[in-house]
């Protein structure tokens, strides 16, 4: 994906594309019309650690289904279900998941661990 990373410029409906910053390590910054900012690194994953409410580390069984994935890093961190207003974010290790708010995840378009899961990419 890094060699895409510059058409999520087009991709982002809700980028305010003047505070795009492209970093020398081939990393690139983008802050959302409410002035959330998340760094992409230069293989285009987001790093969501900023706004994390929570992580769960070495989620075994993972599949890349969210219901599936998302119930066992509830469990992981002793959350009966997630919370409202949230969603679990697969982290592109294959392992990690991050809770994160839902509106960062869906005004940051990304590719990442869950489709790496369900694609045989990772295990």
């Amino acid at each position: 994906m890094g060699a895409n990373l510059g058409n999520l410029l087009t991709v982002i409906k809700n980028t305010d594309h003047s505070k795009t910053v492209v970093n020398a390590d081939g990393s690139v910054s983008y802050t959302d019309l409410d002035g959330n900012t998340i760094l992409y690194n230069s293989n285009g994953y987001p790093d969501f650690s900023p706004y994390k409410m929570t992580q769960a580390d070495d989620v075994a069984g993972m599949t890349g289904v969210y219901s599936h994935d998302a119930a066992l890093a509830n469990a992981k961190v002793g959350l009966k279900s997630t919370p409202e207003g949230y969603v679990w974010h697969h982290v592109e290790d294959g392992k990690t998941m991050q809770l994160i708010p839902q509106d960062i995840h869906q005004h940051f378009p990304h590719a990442g661990g869950a489709s790496g899961l369900r694609n045989g990419i990772l295990q």
